[in-house]
């Protein structure tokens, strides 16, 4: 057992009197590393082909494509070892399907390489991370073409690494994968489910229990996902090589018809292949999951509770029932009354993942329920008159009925995410056809939709987004590109051209804060599904904008009421900011912030969380009443009060959504390590790569000078934990055991310890 004890202090100014405060953090590692056992027998001449090497201590052998041209590109099969192969003899790991890989006729057939990388414990992601730099370093790789298979311990191991990076293997084909009879359940179908896998199993197997790759498959049916499932009738454990061979034993089941239907394993493996790869890869490699956590206490707890006791609940009748009576009862009585059944769905979806409240889930089941119960036949699930909806009025510049179906996807897709419903996805797509049908190619111009040049009606572009990330339908990504190529030839909006030129952000869509802010939103994940850079540094540049010029020491952007925009919720020029007339929009926090957890998530740096942390601490809970019902639209500076309002307002519906985001966004995973975005009380039970250690933040930040952080039961795992400065703070000392030593950020803005 190893233990590390660490002691952080860091000043920090404060921003109201200048005085110093202090902040201790104490953090305790456990690891525990296993000692494999003796070497095996050298082997025949099939062996050589895999030639020996080593990377930090990871030994691992390599075969290299028969007849190997440098100008051709090749893929990469990664090959995990089960139990026996554990070691650092660099022999052991080469198992009974590595030898009919290695046969001429098959190096032939199907060209490539073959990595078998040999570890001395359960596979995570410290191997993952070797594994991608071997890869990395090979000549005439296809990165979109990378694939991953193991058997037992292997194939429990494909599914860790997998799930770590979703992103990185183009297959999977784990055999005997789903853990011993006494493993908790370690695998998270919604996070696999677009992965192409072939899974393998004896029925007769009783190592590792072929039910719970029956309900694996399951769990695969009902989200629709891509796996196969291949059944060897009879047999008990030892099947590892007949998944390259085959056998007549063997019976296969398809989860959905997204399912290549290709009998032949090796044929169907090098068929598989990643989109745009190539172009996004430098983002996914620095992706920044969050981690399902609880919350113990602190400041962030009991405004997350105010809003989850209080006024969730009073949304659900308030007004009349205002959340779906203009549904229900058409035409509505606000012009964007449809946008807050959306709006709640999000906040309250993710405030059930959290708590699982029995009560809470039924009330949502409903809501759920009643909204789809109002679609209409062509797929129009707004709550305007006939002849005022956007389908019949494509040109009306005051509507927000696109608007509204854009939050009404959002939500949808939210709670779907978690409670996966293919009438929900059904309802989704039809609405998204409707919205297709009427501005897509060579139909009307969706900037002449709603107000200031469309802006509000392109907010949809992450709605369209998000259903193409869910169905993988073409259509919906071909819609959203068509969304931006409309932005771009409306005069007054083009803010894709704007940021690249680095303009200032008041000038598209008159600077219209929240709805240009979600704009970005959709960019971001345009980026994430084509891997276009342009859209990427769009965000990037309109964030940079946003954080030197319009953000107001609160965290909150400013907007200003100027003649050249016509409205106090639109971004000013920064010459024009007057702390006594420029105001905070609760909708621009909320959304601002969202701006910040998606840039982590997407980036892992460190700034994002600084300032989505800034905004939460300081402008969102300022917008937030301690009765827990009523929210501020605007917050000023020097404010003689605050005007809190109990009724049902776009804002009051966005501050709790961004409680809810921000508390998912306190513990991730990113490079193979642990990462601590904020220091708020909580704590995580983590995933099976970190050996399921639970990890506890204790302590009142942000208001007291002492943070303890602790980690036990992380058995058999080494892993990197990573921190940050909280804003406008600095590291002052660091010490293990006792010692001093120094710590420096990575490139990504954080403090890493190994």
């Amino acid at each position: 057992m190893i233990n590390f004890r660490i002691k952080w202090n860091f000043n920090m100014k404060a921003s109201r009197r200048g005085e110093h405060r202090w902040f201790a953090l104490t953090i305790l590692l456990l690891a525990v590393t296993a000692i494999g056992s003796a070497q095996e027998k050298t082997s025949q001449d099939w062996v050589k082909l895999y030639e020996p090497h080593v990377h930090k201590e990871m030994p691992y052998r390599l075969m290299k494509p028969i007849n190997f041209d440098a100008s051709n590109r090749y893929p990469v099969i990664v090959s995990l070892h089960g139990g026996g192969g554990r070691g650092t003899d660099n022999r052991k790991q080469l198992r009974g399907w590595n030898k009919p890989l290695a046969e001429e006729q098959r190096r032939t057939d199907y060209p490539g390489y073959v990595l078998a990388p040999q570890a001395n414990s359960l596979w995570d992601a410290t191997h993952l991370q070797n594994i991608k730099d071997v890869v990395a370093a090979l000549p005439s790789v296809d990165m979109n073409r990378i694939y991953i298979l193991g058997h037992s311990m292997g194939g429990h191991g494909t599914n860790i690494l997998i799930q770590i990076d979703p992103g990185y293997f183009a297959a999977a084909a784990p055999s005997a994968g789903t853990g011993l009879p006494d493993t908790e359940a370690f695998i998270d179908a919604a996070v696999i489910k677009d992965i192409p896998i072939w899974a393998f199993h004896g029925d007769q197997d009783k190592v590792c229990p072929y039910e719970r790759d029956q309900q694996l498959f399951a769990e695969m049916q009902k989200l629709g996902g891509n796996m196969k499932l291949t059944t060897w009738a009879g047999d008990g454990h030892g099947v590892a090589a007949k998944m390259i061979t085959g056998s007549d034993n063997g019976s296969t089941q398809l989860s959905s018809d997204r399912c290549d239907p290709e009998p032949v394993f090796l044929k169907w493996l090098f068929a598989q292949k990643l989109l745009n790869h190539e172009k996004s890869s430098k983002k996914l490699n620095g992706l920044w999951r969050p981690l399902h956590r609880m919350q113990d206490g602190g400041v962030l707890s009991e405004r997350v509770e105010l809003w989850e006791n209080n006024r969730l609940w009073h949304m659900v009748d308030a007004e009349d029932e205002y959340l779906l009576s203009g549904f229900e009862s058409r035409p509505g009585r606000h012009p964007w009354q449809g946008e807050h059944v959306g709006k709640w769905l999000h906040a309250a979806t993710l405030a059930y993942e959290r708590t699982h409240d029995e009560k809470l889930g039924e009330i949502l089941k409903k809501i759920v329920e009643r909204l789809l119960a109002t679609q209409e036949s062509n797929g129009y699930l707004g709550t305007y008159a006939e002849k005022k909806r956007f389908y019949r009025v494509p040109a009306d510049k005051k509507s927000w009925d696109v608007w509204s179906h854009r939050y009404n996807l959002y939500g949808l897709l939210t709670y779907e995410r978690f409670h996966p419903d293919d009438r929900i996805v059904k309802a989704c797509e039809r609405m998204a056809d409707l919205l297709i049908g009427t501005f897509g190619e060579g139909k009307a111009d969706i900037t002449d939709n709603g107000t200031r040049c469309g802006i509000s009606s392109t907010t949809v572009l992450e709605s369209i987004n998000m259903l193409y990330e869910r169905t993988h339908e073409e259509r919906f990504l071909t819609f959203a590109e068509h969304i931006v190529d409309c932005s771009e030839n409306a005069p007054g909006l083009r803010l894709m051209g704007a940021m690249l030129k680095k303009k200032d952000v008041s000038g598209p869509g008159d600077g219209k804060a929240y709805q240009l802010m979600a704009n970005l939103l959709g960019y971001l994940l345009l980026y994430e599904h084509t891997g276009d850079e342009r859209y990427l540094k769009t965000v990037q540049n309109g964030w940079e904008n946003i954080k030197a010029h319009h953000v107001y020491v609160t965290g909150g952007p400013w907007s200003r009421h100027m003649s050249y925009n016509g409205n106090k919720e639109c971004f000013a020029l920064p010459q024009d900011f007057d702390p006594a007339n420029s105001v905070v929009e609760t909708c621009s926090t909320t959304t601002w912030i969202q701006l910040n957890l998606h840039l982590l998530e997407r980036t892992g740096q460190a700034r994002y969380a600084v300032e989505a942390e800034r905004a939460v601490f300081n402008a969102l809970m300022a917008a937030q009443y301690g009765e827990g019902i009523d929210w501020c639209y605007f917050t000023k500076a020097n404010e003689d009060y605050r005007l809190f309002q109990g009724k049902i307002t776009c804002c009051a519906s966005s501050g709790p959504r961004a409680l809810e985001m921000f508390s998912r966004y306190l513990i991730g995973e990113v490079d193979g390590g642990v990462s601590l975005a904020s220091l708020v009380p909580c704590s995580a039970i983590l995933p099976e790569a970190f050996g399921k250690a639970k990890i506890k933040v204790t302590g009142n930040y942000p208001f007291s000078p002492r943070v303890g952080i602790r980690f036990e039961k992380a058995h058999d795992k080494n892993f990197a934990l990573e921190f940050r400065d909280p804003g406008d703070a600095r590291l002052t000392s660091a010490r293990i055991n006792g010692e001093d030593i120094a710590l420096s950020k990575n490139d990504r803005g954080f403090y890493r310890i190994s």
